[in-house]
């Protein structure tokens, strides 16, 4: 018997580099492309958003959310326990949440 599991690690932002991260720990990448391209996203899920408020509607499942900084503005629709800022520990978001590593 096959089950499919809802994805529960969400990435927003961070373009193809956070892409190819969120393959590597089973998240799935929100971001905003210019093209798709096929090959990139093989192994992986990848959610294109015109306007960044359309990812709250993806993440109600959601156990962990990976914000990048251009995504910020979304920071405070979301659960603060839920979210980990991707940046460096002296970026100015670090002083509100807490700030890591993309899938740490």
């Amino acid at each position: 018997m096959t089950t499919n599991r809802v994805p529960t690690l969400f990435v927003l932002g961070g373009g193809r580099a956070a892409l190819e991260k969120a393959k590597q720990c089973g998240a799935v990448h929100i971001d905003k492309y210019e093209v798709v391209i096929p090959e990139e996203v093989d192994g992986g899920i990848q959610a294109h958003v015109e306007d960044p408020t359309i990812a709250l509607l993806l993440l109600d499942v959601a156990e962990r959310i990976y914000v990048f900084p251009e995504y910020a503005d979304l920071l405070p629709r979301l659960r603060r326990e839920k979210v980990v800022v991707v940046a460096p520990g002296g970026h100015p978001l670090c002083a509100e949440y807490r700030c890591g590593d993309l899938c740490s």
